[in-house]
């Protein structure tokens, strides 16, 4: 039987019902998986830093093994704790310091990783240095919409990157359009229905029909 693990955040997770309290209406792609006959253990936490994911994943990995590693990038600050921020250069500095952490952690698991951009976009820059790692889908959103850029960062906690009485206007300005952006999901009922800030159960058909055609491909 082909096995699977998936890991990352509630991006992994799959369709959330309304509310992010509500818990999850449908196992996304998951769900799926188990649909087609595979085993599937999902380690995805709501809320986890890239730093915990891979952590997670790589302790799980140890006693266990898979055919197919699916791993879901979350935010990259995440992974630390709230900084005052002086500009969207320091920012975009940080978030690449850390990119930069993740995959490499990531690529030591030694076999193939495909990666999925959710709450950020996979760098594709970067991750084509770290030979185990797969770009399948660099960004969620934009997969899913054609009209969407993603914005730089995903500012799940805004305490992160919103101190005022540190940044300049223009970067505040900036920062204030990537939380609006984020906010601009929710307009996107078919995809981004109920709670608006995660692929719902028809996205994640989208997503594991892609991962199908271009992954597992003709083996099955």
């Amino acid at each position: 039987m082909t096995s699977v693990i998936i890991a990352g955040d509630s991006w992994g997770l799959g369709e959330w019902g309304g509310n992010i309290t509500y818990g999850i209406s449908h196992k996304g792609i998951e769900q799926y998986f188990n649909d087609y006959g595979f085993r599937v253990e999902n380690v995805s936490s709501p809320g986890a830093s890239n730093k915990f994911s891979i952590s997670l994943l790589s302790q799980t990995l140890q006693s266990k093994s898979f055919d197919y590693i699916f791993w879901f990038q979350s935010e990259p600050l995440r992974d630390i704790p709230p900084i005052n921020f002086k500009s969207v250069l320091e920012i975009s500095e940080k978030q690449y310091d850390l990119l930069v952490k993740s995959y490499t952690t990531l690529n030591e698991i030694g076999q193939p990783v495909y990666c999925l951009g959710g709450c950020s976009k996979i760098n594709v820059e970067m991750i084509s240095s770290f030979h185990n790692l797969i770009p399948v889908i660099p960004s969620i959103t934009e997969f899913l919409l054609q009209d969407y850029k993603h914005p730089s960062v995903w500012q799940s906690n805004p305490d992160v990157v919103i101190p005022e009485n540190y940044l300049d206007l223009d970067s505040l300005k900036q920062v204030i359009n990537w939380y609006e952006e984020k906010l601009r999901l929710s307009n996107y009922t078919e995809m981004f229905y109920p709670d608006g800030s995660h692929p719902n159960r028809y996205g994640h058909k989208i997503i594991y029909n892609y991962i199908m055609e271009n992954v597992i491909g003709d083996r099955f």
